[in-house]
């Protein structure tokens, strides 16, 4: 018995001279049970998506220079890179922005 799920059996496996059908019949349940409990993890994590309006205030938090950018990265669980690259597009947009708007006001 597992000692944080006691329903579950622990079976010793003593390799294939011993194969057992209720082994077999166990497999497929005892699969599914470690992925269900999150024993065992298949493929890539989940990727969490932000919208733009979480990024520009993590792109924010990040031009106040309060925090360095891996204390950023974890804080936010994001990669350093993904980060900078954020800031790169913040500022390519706001550059775009602040033209738009002198040319409107010049147009007033």
């Amino acid at each position: 018995m597992h000692k944080n799920y006691p329903s579950i059996k622990i079976i010793q496996y003593n390799g294939p001279k011993k194969l057992d059908k209720e082994w077999f019949k166990m497999f497929p349940i005892l699969i599914v049970l470690l992925f269900q409990n999150g024993f065992y993890q298949m493929g890539r994590k989940k990727v969490r998506k932000f919208s733009s309006l979480e990024k520009t205030k993590i792109v924010l938090d990040l031009l106040k220079e309060a925090l360095t950018l891996v204390e950023l990265s974890s804080k936010y669980g994001v990669t350093t890179k993904t980060l900078q690259n954020w800031k790169h597009q913040f500022m390519e947009n706001a550059s775009i922005f602040l033209m738009y708007k002198s040319c409107m006001l010049k147009a007033t």
